[in-house]
């Protein structure tokens, strides 16, 4: 694995790892970032449109935030290339050698600084002078799944030049149903292609070029309603429109007052890497270069009413320069050391088409309004008929440069001591920012929301409020022109510092001090006020404090594998977006603790079977947070379950001279987790799930020909579970809850050459 920037055995690396090869790959049937979290543990994956644009959470460090110009605190790399994008995280999981996740704060070694962990993709690179090989894979399941993927690679010229060249396509009709419209939902529709050339005209030079393409058009997952005004015996829940989610509908059944939702992302990547090996270190280059476009359009009430639906329109620009210096050999001291640049543009456009539906009366209006007053209701009722449509336009940049170096010291031969040190500064830009109204989708505009742009509209009894800066409505005449510049320079000094100890041959003791930290970054919603970087218009940067130790073990003649590792973090500073009516406001949450231990064992009692184990234990608490006015110290952190693990099962079985046969079967549970800080506060104890587990499996027959066929399921016990949920009571009196996939299953022909 090269997780710490240099290829070493996983077992000699004093730091939380889980790496997952090829042959894993392979068994699990792994295609997206939702797989990832049944084999690894600490590891969340939240879904906000269903299988696409993936929310990662390690250890209960998440990313609360929906908006696609959030980067996470979970670095993702693709062959060492940083994918900032959570939507493009989906798009790179083809053609994989290995997968590499890294927990804990990465403040040293890695492009960007991540408080959370790193996830590494490492695609599969040919080999100069090896015979042409190649693979292929065709796969047929329920809801009329279908599956293309494969690469062949070989050698162009002998002792120079190699390529590969791989491809996938998956395509189905969707498990959801749009009843009223007679459409599907939560479908697939995406392909990729990746090629890649290996070139070595010197002995002691190699470079490695790979170009990604990959286009998704497709329709995302519904989401399910919970009207969250009770009306009518029994106090069932309607939202501000009056709809109620019919009793009379399936789990995976909707109805949806627009036929037109899609989501198209395209992504192209340009990576390329040089090593130049001289006699006692290597000077290695990577360059990459990225562009992307995402095309949302979704119902957001999810329901037969009309109260809203949202564009979401990204594009986005990045390119990264990491050169480094690692030394080679095998003396008591090892050197990296190197400089960093990276550049990311987004520039988004953000429309929200709402409240076309007529309003329930004052009395649906009164309990989410929490007021008695008639004046004030009735102004607010006439406030919510003139919404029409809200444009959101902003682009922000962000340049990072970082200097960074760490040495290993083998002080005695059993004992060695890691130092890190890394200095970043971070430039963050909001160079255009606009929002404004419209009468209606298309329609004439109204008014626009900028400094100097305030102007009170017709009297009423909360006018004193604009002043106060308490209301968030402000209705100025039109204009396109953008609000002032705003830019924030941050600079920080990161690094850790691990003590390492072989208390023999099969076992190695690490104690590590480490500190992350993730750069601030601009209010990327939808929200009225103008501010200043200081007055909540932009999220300070946010750190953690991270202690641990562990063991790392190969036991019983390297028949038991057994990994521990306990944990403490002290977060402060946590980036958080707050959801306040349409408005969302970034903001810090103040200071958390997070404390836990995990368990990855490994055995094989007896030839040709293999089980694994995971288990963590996770106490994630907010120790400082008040969001609008509501003080939820003490709760949980989100994607924070208490307990989680998983257990896999290999085991093959020949048959005959020359098959096998090759049976998977692997369960991964989650105690109860909130995906609010809220928890069961303040209406908010719908938005979580409760205790479930998963079950998925694998049944193949190979031979040595190279052929392959296999039985796949997940989620095989068709369990009920949701994967992303958030209250927008305030805005639309209802709940918006994602709900995981359900039972699939299928066939695969494989064929390796």
């Amino acid at each position: 694995m090269t997780a710490q920037r240099r290829s070493e055995n996983l077992q000699n690396v004093p730091v939380s790892i889980t790496a997952l090869g090829r042959d894993t790959i392979e068994n699990v049937g792994l295609d997206s970032a939702a797989d990832l979290a049944a084999l690894v543990p600490s590891l969340q994956v939240q879904g906000v449109l269903g299988k696409f644009q993936p929310i990662f959470a390690i250890r209960g460090i998440s990313q609360a935030s929906y908006t696609a110009n959030q980067v996470g605190p979970i670095g993702v790399y693709a062959d060492e290339a940083y994918i900032g994008e959570a939507f493009l995280h989906g798009a790179n999981l083809f053609d994989l050698e290995r997968v590499e996740v890294l927990k804990g704060p990465q403040g040293t070694i890695y492009g960007k600084n991540t408080t959370g962990g790193a996830i590494n993709l490492v695609s599969r690179t040919p080999r100069i002078d090896d015979n042409i090989s190649g693979n292929l894979t065709a796969g047929y399941g329920n809801y009329k799944a279908v599956r293309l993927d494969g690469g062949i690679e070989g050698t162009l010229v002998p002792g120079k030049l190699a390529v590969r060249v791989a491809a996938y396509f998956e395509d189905d009709e969707g498990y959801q149903r749009i009843v009223n419209l007679g459409q599907r939902a939560a479908e697939t529709h995406s392909w990729g292609i990746r090629g890649t050339l290996v070139f070595e005209p010197s002995d002691n030079f190699q470079s490695i070029l790979r170009y990604t393409h990959s286009e998704t058009d497709q329709t995302p997952a519904m989401n399910r309603p919970i009207g969250a005004i009770p009306v009518g015996p029994g106090g069932v829940g309607v939202d501000l429109s009056g709809y109620s989610r019919p009793a009379t509908l399936g789990r995976r059944d909707f109805e949806s007052d627009n036929d037109g939702q899609y989501l198209r992302v395209s992504f192209d990547k340009l990576t390329l890497t040089n090593t130049l090996g001289l006699d006692s270190f290597d000077i290695v280059s990577v360059s990459s270069y990225h562009r992307s476009k995402k095309r949302v359009f979704v119902d957001i009430d999810g329901g037969a009413g009309a109260l809203a639906d949202h564009d979401f329109d990204n594009d986005t620009k990045a390119f990264s320069q990491d050169l480094r210096l690692v030394t080679t050999g095998s003396g008591d001291v090892k050197f990296i050391g190197g400089l960093y640049y990276g550049y990311e543009k987004n520039a988004q456009r953000n429309t929200a088409w709402l409240y076309r539906s007529r309003l329930l009366g004052l009395e649906g209006l009164l309990p989410l309004l929490g007021t008695t007053d008639p004046a004030t209701i009735a102004y607010i009722s006439n406030f919510y008929s003139q919404y029409g449509m809200i444009e959101a336009r902003q682009t922000l940049n962000h340049k990072s440069y970082a200097a960074y170096t760490e040495t290993r010291w083998q002080a005695t031969p059993r004992f060695a001591v890691i130092a890190g040190l890394r200095y970043t500064r971070d430039r963050d830009g909001q160079i255009f920012y606009n929002i404004s109204r419209y009468a209606s989708r298309g329609g004439a505009p109204i008014g626009s929301y900028i400094p100097g742009n305030i102007t009170a509209g017709t009297a009423n009894p909360i006018d004193a409020a604009f002043d106060a800066g308490l209301t968030t409505y402000l209705d100025g005449p039109y204009t396109t022109a953008s609000a002032p510049q705003l830019f924030v320079t941050n600079k920080r000094v990161t690094g850790k510092l691990t003590l390492e100890y072989e208390a023999s041959d099969d076992v190695m003791l690490y104690g590590t001090y480490s500190r992350g930290y993730r750069s601030g970054n601009f209010n990327a919603g939808i929200h009225y006020l103008f501010r200043q970087p200081n007055d909540t218009a932009y999220a300070r940067p946010e750190t953690i404090d991270a202690y641990e130790i562990g063991m790392k073990s190969d036991l019983l003649d390297r028949r038991l594998r057994l990994n521990l590792a306990a944990f403490q973090y002290d977060y402060k500073n946590q980036q958080f977006e707050d959801v306040q009516g349409i408005a969302t406001v970034l903001l810090n949450a103040g200071a958390s603790r997070l404390r836990g231990i995990e368990m990855e064992a490994t055995v094989a009692p007896v030839d040709r079977l293999t089980i694994a184990l995971n288990a963590t234990y996770l106490d994630a608490k907010y120790k400082k947070i008040v969001l609008s006015g509501n003080d939820l110290s003490g709760n949980r952190l989100i994607s924070a379950p208490k307990y989680s693990g998983s257990v896999a099962v290999d085991y093959a079985v020949p048959v005959g001279g020359a098959m096998e046969l090759r049976f998977h079967a692997d369960s991964s549970f989650r105690s109860r987790q909130w995906f609010s800080a809220y928890n069961d506060k303040a209406g908010y104890d719908r938005i979580g799930q409760k205790a479930y587990a998963l079950v998925n499996g694998r049944l193949a027959l190979s031979s040595d020909a190279g052929w392959e066929v296999a039985l796949w399921g997940k989620n095989l016990f068709d369990k009920n579970f949701v994967t992303y949920g958030i209250n927008i009571q305030s805005a639309y009196g209802m709940d918006y809850l994602i709900d995981g996939a359900p039972r699939t299953y299928g066939v695969e022909l494989s064929y390796k050459f």
